[in-house]
C-alpha cells in the first residue's frame, strides 16, 4: 500500500491507505506523472552539466597540449590566446545553450529534488531571521552597481589587462613561463 500525499490545492484523494491516481483538475496530470516529468528534467539537467564540465575540463587540456607543442617551437609565443580559447570552446556553446534552457524550464516549472530540502539530522528548533525592510531594494541594488561596474571594466579595456596578467601569473607558477 502507497501513502500519497499531495498537498497541491485542487488534487483530491479518495482514500488514505490506498494507491489512487490524484489528478490535476487543471490538466488531468497525475501527482505521480508528474514527479516521475520533474524527476527526469533533474537527471538530465545533472547528465547535461556533469558533460559540460567534461567538455570544458577536455578543451583547457586541449588548449595547454597544443600551446606546450607550440611553445617547444617558439619559447616567447604564449600559450592562452583568445583564438585559441574561442576555437575550442566555440564547440561547448550549444551544450551551454542546452544547459540554460533546460535551468529555465527547471524554474519556470517549479522543479525542485524533494530531498534535498530535508534536514541530514534531527530537526532542531529554527529562530526566526530579523526582518529587513528594505532587504530586496537593496540586494537589487548590489547587483545593479556590480553589472555596471563589470561593464565598465569591460569598455576601457581592464578586463583584458587582467586576463593577461592572470595568464602570466598561472603560467609561472606552474612552470611554463
Amino acid at each position: 500500500m502507497i501513502r500519497l500525499r499531495c498537498n497541491r490545492p485542487g488534487f483530491q484523494r479518495t482514500h488514505r491507505f490506498r494507491t489512487v491516481k490524484v489528478t490535476d483538475p487543471e490538466t488531468g496530470e497525475t501527482e505521480v506523472d508528474r514527479m516521475k516529468r520533474i524527476r527526469l528534467l533533474l537527471i538530465l539537467q545533472a547528465a547535461v552539466c556533469v558533460l559540460l564540465v567534461i567538455f570544458l575540463a577536455a578543451g583547457a587540456v586541449c588548449i595547454c597540449r597544443d600551446g606546450l607543442a607550440r611553445k617547444a617551437e617558439n619559447p616567447l609565443e604564449s600559450i592562452y590566446t583568445p583564438e585559441n580559447a574561442a576555437k575550442m570552446f566555440a564547440a561547448a556553446v550549444p551544450l551551454a545553450a542546452a544547459f540554460l534552457l533546460l535551468l529555465v524550464i527547471g524554474l519556470v516549472t517549479g522543479a525542485k529534488d524533494q530531498k534535498a530540502d530535508r534536514p541530514a539530522g534531527p530537526a532542531a528548533p529554527v529562530k526566526p531571521e530579523p526582518v529587513l525592510k528594505h532587504r530586496k531594494t537593496v540586494q537589487a541594488a548590489i547587483v545593479v552597481t556590480a553589472v555596471l561596474l563589470i561593464a565598465a571594466g569591460i569598455l576601457n579595456g581592464s578586463a583584458g589587462d587582467v586576463l593577461v596578467k592572470a595568464i602570466h601569473i598561472c603560467t609561472e607558477c606552474i612552470g611554463l613561463g
